[in-house]
Order: structure tokens, then C-alpha cells, then sequence
């Protein structure tokens, strides 16, 4: 237990626990290990050069993180107090809330894997392919738009085409005046084209080819003069000759309307065709950015997957660290519940001890009370043993007195009488001398018992 008689004061600038402004703090001594005691005083912002190794220093207890930096902190907590502060090795100060300009310290707490920056990233990473395949389909949609636009344009383009082909066709057959053996003229070779298509010939130009053919025969039989001929012509006029013309004109027409449409097919299917490829080279680059953000996908997901794994051995690793914990929690409960029996023992027995330490108190003053008594007591029967002794002993010596007065009287009345009796007649001489005589005894035996009263005195003071 810490001495409260000791003034502790805590090392780390700006902080001003002490043991007499905060008692209830705890106070941990620095270790005197060198590279220990400077990574303390370092992490503390403390000049390491002007500190002894011999020199007693403190942190108090708010530098800590005391539950698990503290082994015996169960026992503090149940206890209240501690024999001794033990702290687990490698621990170190890593709370400076005092100093409000310095970040707080980290301990040495096993760092985790990164994952969560992986897992960060990842989603950045996500986020930023979302935003890319947002803008991807906004282009293929800008992208689509004019390939739509473009082929209206080339169906405009090809209704322009077969327009302008039938202008030039009817202006060919009112301009031209060519004889009709000219019906293998070589402007039918001009669009002389080969095409996979060409058997495959619409039934209305066929049609249309034979109706032309039915009229320049009849034209050509009205002409050599049949029968049919009707009055008020003239044979052989320069009708004929312009209806022949005009009917080879129409023939040529007719043919060349067939090339000139497949002439247009062709442009048109050429244009659709690069249209096609242009179409097709967005598609591939739309399938190659689609493949990047597919790979990218991928990607994520097979980190996603590590991710997961890392985070699934996470949660075992919590998981059993929290049924650790839970043991421990148990197993402390238990503790306390044996430490609180203990106690509430200790508790009653030291009621118990405290009511017969009151009962003996009781007894030992009421028996104080009675040994003062019966010494006191004690002291007035010696005071009257003694009073009633000196009596007794000046009565004894009265006595003794007494008794040899009288036997001193009885002895010389037993003379006086002697000598009465043995007197003769000479009574008056002989009276006069025994008075004489009795005054002198009587004087003899005034000293006698005086002295005999002094021996007495003496030799009871001897003994």
C-alpha cells in the first residue's frame, strides 16, 4: 500500500496531480531501466539529459490505461487499495490530455492488419468505376444517338439518291433523241455492276419492262402500216420516227433505272456497311472498357472475398476474445463473490470482536473499579490495622503496667504486713521508721515501673 506520508508529485509537464492536491490518484514510480525510463520521460516531452537514473519519479494514474495496463487492478478495484502497484511488462504512458497542444500517444498495441485500408480503397475504388461506368454509358448513349441520326441521314440520303436518279432518267427521256438501234448504247455499261442481289430483281421493274416492250411493238407495226392505222395520218411521217426514239429512249431508261437502283443499293449498303463499322468499332471499345471495368470488378471482388476472409478471422478472433473475456469476467465474479463471503466473514468476526473486546472492556473496568476498591479497602484496613495495632500496644504496655503496679502493691503490702506483725510494742519508733521506710519504697517503686516502662518501650521497639 502506497505511504500516504510521502509527497508524490507527477513528472509529466503540465500536469499538477499531486498526492496532496489528488490522494486518491495513484502514483506509478518510473522504472530505472535506461531505455525504458527515456522512452517514459520522451513520451512525456521531458528533458531525459538533466534526469538521473537514481532519481525517484511519478506519472500518476490519468498517463495510463490502467485495466489493461495494470496486472493487480481487479484487486485495486475490489479492494480499493493495493499492497504494491504492478504493472505488466512493456506498458507505457500513452494518455497526455494535460498537454493540449501534443497528439495523444498510442501503446503498444498490436497493430491490425490493413484492411480496412484495403477495404477503403476498395471502395473508392468501386466509386470510382460506378462514376466511370456512369460516364461510359452516358458516351455509348451520345455515341448511339448520332449512329441513329446517321442512318436517318443515310435513308434521307438514299430517298435523295433514288430521287435524283428518276429526275435524271425523265430528263434523259424528253432531251434525248437517239434512233432506236441505239438500244445497246454504251451508257448501259456505266452501271454495268456486278451485285450478289442482281437475280433477285423487283417483279414491279419487270413488269414495268415488258408493258414498255408491248408498246414499241405496237408503235413499230402501227408504223410499217397496218391495218390498224387509223385516217388522217400520213404514212411513213417524223411521228414515227420521234414515237420509236421515244420509246428506245424509255427502254434505255427503264434498263438504266435498274443500275441506277442497284448503283443506289450499293451506296446505300456501303454507307450502312461503314456505318455498321463504325458501329461495331464503338461496340468493341465499348466491350474493351466493359472488360477493364469487368476485370476491375473482379478484382474487387476477389479483394472483397480476401476482405471477408480477413474480417470472418477477425470476428473468430473477437469472438473468442469475447468468450475469454466472458471466463474471465466469470472467474472474476466468482472471486468476488468468494473475496465478498470472505469478507462478510471477516466482517462478523470482527463484530464478534469488537462485542466481546467491548464485554472484556466492560469486565476489565469493572474489575479495575473492584481492584480499586478492595486496594483501597486494602489501604483503610492497614490504616485501622495499624491504629488498632498502636492502641493495642499502648494498651498491652498500660496493662503490663498495671500488672506490675499492683504486683509491685501486692508485694509490698505483703511487706508492710510482715513487718506490721513482727513489730513490737515500740509501736510509735517502729511506725515512724515504717513510714519512713514506706515512703522510701514507695519513692523506689515511683522509679521502678518508669523504668520498667522504658525497658518495655525499648525493648518492644527492638523487637
Amino acid at each position: 500500500m502506497m505511504n500516504p506520508n510521502v509527497y508524490r508529485w507527477c513528472a509529466v509537464p503540465q500536469c499538477t496531480n499531486t498526492s496532496k492536491k489528488t490522494p486518491k490518484k495513484l502514483f506509478i514510480q518510473v522504472p530505472r531501466k535506461a531505455n525504458i525510463r527515456n522512452a517514459w520521460l520522451t513520451l512525456a516531452r521531458r528533458d531525459t539529459s538533466n534526469t538521473g537514473l537514481k532519481s525517484i519519479l511519478y506519472f500518476c494514474e490519468d498517463h495510463f490505461d490502467l485495466p489493461n495496463d495494470m496486472e493487480n487492478y481487479m484487486r485495486y478495484c475490489v479492494m480499493g487499495a493495493a499492497a504494491r502497484i504492478r504493472m505488466k511488462p512493456g506498458c507505457i504512458p500513452n494518455k497526455y490530455e494535460c498537454q493540449t497542444d501534443k497528439r495523444k500517444c498510442t501503446s503498444n498495441i498490436t497493430k491490425r492488419p490493413a484492411v480496412k485500408k484495403q477495404r477503403m480503397m476498395l471502395k473508392k475504388e468501386c466509386e470510382k468505376d460506378l462514376t466511370e461506368t456512369t460516364s461510359t454509358k452516358e458516351l455509348e448513349t451520345i455515341e448511339t444517338k448520332p449512329n441513329i441520326s446517321s442512318e436517318s441521314s443515310v435513308q434521307l440520303g438514299n430517298m435523295k439518291a433514288f430521287t435524283t436518279v428518276l429526275l435524271c432518267v425523265g430528263t434523259l427521256s424528253l432531251a434525248s433523241s437517239a434512233p432506236a438501234g441505239h438500244k445497246h448504247s454504251p451508257q448501259r455499261a456505266e452501271y454495268n455492276y456486278e451485285y450478289d442481289n442482281k437475280a433477285a430483281a423487283p417483279r414491279e421493274q419487270q413488269e414495268s419492262a415488258s408493258h414498255y416492250d408491248a408498246y414499241i411493238q405496237d408503235v413499230q407495226t402501227a408504223a410499217s402500216g397496218g391495218n390498224t392505222a387509223k385516217k388522217g395520218y400520213s404514212q411513213g411521217s417524223g411521228l414515227r420516227t420521234i414515237a420509236v426514239g421515244s420509246a428506245n429512249q424509255a427502254k434505255t431508261a427503264l434498263g438504266n433505272q435498274q443500275a441506277a437502283a442497284y448503283q443506289a443499293a450499293y451506296v446505300a449498303k456501303n454507307t450502312l456497311a461503314q456505318s455498321a463499322a463504325q458501329s461495331s468499332a464503338t461496340a468493341q471499345a465499348a466491350l474493351a472498357g466493359k472488360q477493364v471495368i469487368l476485370s476491375g470488378l473482379e478484382q474487387q471482388v476477389r479483394d472483397a472475398k480476401v476482405g471477408l476472409q480477413g474480417e470472418e478471422m477477425q470476428l473468430q478472433q473477437a469472438k473468442r476474445a469475447a468468450q475469454a473475456a466472458a471466463q474471465a469476467a466469470q472467474q472474476a465474479m466468482h472471486q468476488v463473490n468468494v473475496i465478498q463471503a470472505a469478507l462478510n466473514a471477516a466482517q462478523a468476526t470482527s463484530e464478534n470482536a469488537n462485542e466481546a473486546a467491548s464485554q472484556a472492556a466492560g469486565e476489565l473496568g469493572a474489575q479495575t473499579a473492584m481492584v480499586g476498591a478492595a486496594r483501597q479497602r486494602l489501604q483503610t484496613l492497614q490504616e485501622q490495622l495499624k491504629g488498632v495495632r498502636i492502641d493495642f500496644e499502648a494498651t498491652q504496655a498500660a496493662a503490663r503496667k498495671a500488672q506490675a503496679a499492683a504486683q509491685q502493691a501486692q508485694a509490698n503490702a505483703a511487706e508492710a504486713a510482715a513487718k506490721a506483725a513482727a513489730a513490737g510494742l515500740a509501736a510509735g519508733q517502729q511506725n515512724k521508721d515504717a513510714s519512713h521506710e514506706g515512703s522510701n519504697s514507695y519513692e523506689d517503686y515511683k522509679q521502678a515501673p518508669e523504668q520498667n516502662s522504658q525497658e518495655y518501650y525499648q525493648t518492644d521497639f527492638q523487637n
